[in-house]
């Protein structure tokens, strides 16, 4: 398909904040080499649903589609360097957004009266990285032998506390 179709199918400009131009390289690149492109994200209707109530405000079907291993993603928080993770990744990330104003609109658009709690933010944020590793995760169970390439924000990866 065509950059063009592909921005218009993937909702981009309602999706993300980051310049499709930046990305266009390499989607072109992927195109003429007949990389496949595999979406790793949580629906943004699923986050948007973590950031105002919790994980408790997502269905129990919803969850288990992106945290596929329950019991170890509860021992992950338990390891030392996560909370380096959270410490030196997540808890600035939050200070940030909250330094800029954004803490009272969900990912979706939603309207919150108060700043999102660093509880809601860092729920939302850990399913996001969870989703990606989990997607990930089933796509090289699919494709044994295959080789994924991973375009995510550097706060997804750094301490190995996000996407591994």
């Amino acid at each position: 398909i065509s950059a063009d179709e592909m921005k218009s199918r993937v909702e981009w400009d309602k999706r993300w904040s980051w310049s499709f131009d930046n990305y266009l390289p390499v989607f072109e690149t992927c195109r003429e080499l007949n990389i496949p492109l595999i979406a790793l994200n949580v629906d943004s209707e699923d986050l948007g649903l973590v950031e105002v109530g919790g994980f408790p405000n997502l269905p129990r079907d919803k969850l288990r589609k992106y945290i596929i291993d329950p019991a170890g993603f509860a021992q992950f928080a338990s390891y030392p360097y996560y909370k380096t993770y959270v410490d030196y990744v997540i808890s600035p990330s939050y200070d940030l957004h909250q330094s800029m104003g954004i803490l009272r609109t969900t990912i979706t658009g939603v309207q919150l009266e108060e700043d999102m709690s660093f509880t809601r933010f860092f729920s939302g944020r850990i399913l996001w990285d969870e989703g990606m590793a989990s997607n990930a995760y089933k796509w090289t169970k699919a494709n044994e032998g295959g080789l994924m390439i991973g375009l995510v924000g550097a706060d997804h990866v750094k301490f190995e506390g996000g996407i591994t």
